[in-house]
């Protein structure tokens, strides 16, 4: 018997050897299968989140028939981010037509980005209506 072990030793060693690599490389691939999915997971989850909120601006912003400086900067990011995440075209329609909505500054006064101009005297009054030219919109 031990001239048989010292003859195949090797053998044996290598054997062990490949069968803890073997077992090990199957658990490292379990664990990056489930953090793939675990990740694909949440990557949809916020871009479901993202999807939500742009919705949510368009309804608010289209009622209101203008959106604020500051709103239309983070709505620039959240559409940013979540065309980065694998967005689809549905979005793409909603956030245009916001995009297209004057927009109010800081003093109530609108410009019109989307044509690049200012649209002159107008200010925002009685909570959201938009006065030009002494004309209430």
């Amino acid at each position: 018997m031990r001239d048989f072990i010292v003859k195949y030793w090797l053998e044996f060693v290598f054997t062990g050897a490949i069968t803890v690599l073997s077992i090990a490389i199957k658990n490292i691939v379990t664990v990056l299968k489930k953090e793939m999915t675990d990740q694909a997971c949440i990557r949809h989850g916020v871009q479901a989140i993202l999807r939500d909120r742009i919705i949510q601006a368009y309804n608010q912003y289209t009622e209101k028939g203008y959106c604020a400086i500051h709103d239309r900067d983070n709505l620039s990011n959240l559409y940013l981010q979540y065309h980065t995440l694998g967005a689809n075209g549905v979005i793409d329609g909603l956030v245009e037509e916001i995009f297209k909505l004057p927009v109010i500054n800081e003093l109530g006064k609108t410009t019109d980005r989307s044509w690049g101009t200012d649209c002159g005297e107008r200010e925002v009054v009685n909570g959201g209506d938009i006065k030009t030219d002494n004309q209430t919109i």
